[in-house]
This record gives structure tokens, C-alpha cells and sequence, in this order.
């Protein structure tokens, strides 16, 4: 049976090299296994999932996805934030985005949820603004800036915000 490390192993490998070794742990019975396992296969479901996702199985990954936020919670965000693709990948666009809205309201410091708010943005669903406010330092927002820059550069307050990011990184 895998361990932590062997898990750590199974990453550097290729998804289709890994998933029937992620497959053997998952399929394993509950019975006698320890605190550690239980816990190496809530991990193997969401490295499946996201390498179904990766794969454009969105659908599949789904499967593997739905139950994992409840029994592994110290993931919840990155669990969400997933749900919310494989919903995009099967054409669910009110799932994801009510799944992405939950991500973000749920959630609001944690990283995903700028990259939540892209997507949103993405489909109209939420003003770049509020991602520019909330989340002036993630590099999907700087990129937003950069781009508005390039289109207007005489935006004082974006020019500003980058001023502050370069600044704080040196």
C-alpha cells in the first residue's frame, strides 16, 4: 500500500502512469487501513480528478469530486475550485458558476478565489473591478492590469497598484 512518500512519488510520474496505481489505492476496502492511508486515498481522489481534468474528462472527474470536500476538508477550496472546471468541461455552466459564486463568498482570502473570480469574470458574471480590489497582488490580476495598461496607460491607480507589487517584491 502507498505511503505519504510513495504518493509524493506517484506526482513526478505521467497521468496515464500514475492513474491505475491511484486506482489500486482508491478501490482499496476501508477495512485495516490507517489514519495515514485513509488519508493517502482522499489524496489519490483528488490527483485522479485532477488529472481527469487535465484531460478534459471533466465529467469522469466529477465522480471522484463530490464527496471529496466533505471528507477532506483541509482541501475544500482547491476541491471546489475543481468541481467548478470539470462543471465547465461537461457544459454545467450554472454549476460552475453557482460552484465558483461558493468558492468565492466561502472562501474569500484564499488564492483560488481570485482565480474563481477570473473565471467569473470570464463569463461576465463579476466585474474585473472587484477582482483588481480584492486581490491586487495575484498574478492573474496583474495581468488584468497590465493588459487594461496596455489598452489606457494613463490609469494612475493601476500604475500605482503595479508600483506597489514591484515594490513590495524587492
Amino acid at each position: 500500500m502507498p505511503t505519504a512518500s510513495s504518493l509524493v512519488s506517484l506526482r513526478s510520474l505521467t497521468p496515464a502512469a500514475r492513474q491505475p496505481k491511484l486506482m489500486a489505492l482508491i478501490n482499496q476496502s476501508d477495512h485495516g487501513l490507517s489514519p495515514q492511508q485513509l488519508l493517502d486515498r482522499q489524496r489519490a481522489y483528488y490527483l485522479l480528478a485532477a488529472d481527469l481534468i487535465q484531460q478534459g474528462k471533466g465529467k469522469q472527474a466529477l465522480g471522484y469530486l463530490q464527496e471529496l470536500g466533505e471528507n477532506y476538508p483541509l482541501l475544500r477550496p482547491q476541491i471546489l475550485f475543481k468541481t467548478a472546471q470539470a462543471y465547465q468541461q461537461d457544459n454545467q455552466l450554472q454549476a460552475a458558476q453557482k460552484t465558483l459564486n461558493y468558492l468565492v463568498q466561502n472562501y474569500p482570502h484564499h488564492p483560488l478565489s481570485a482565480d474563481a473570480l477570473v473565471l467569473l469574470a470570464d463569463q461576465k458574471a463579476l466585474p474585473e473591478a472587484q477582482l483588481i480590489r480584492q486581490f491586487p497582488a495575484h498574478p492573474l490580476t496583474q495581468n488584468i492590469v497590465r493588459q487594461r495598461l496596455k489598452q489606457n496607460p494613463n490609469q494612475y491607480q493601476l500604475l500605482l497598484l503595479l508600483a506597489n507589487i514591484v515594490a513590495l517584491k524587492t
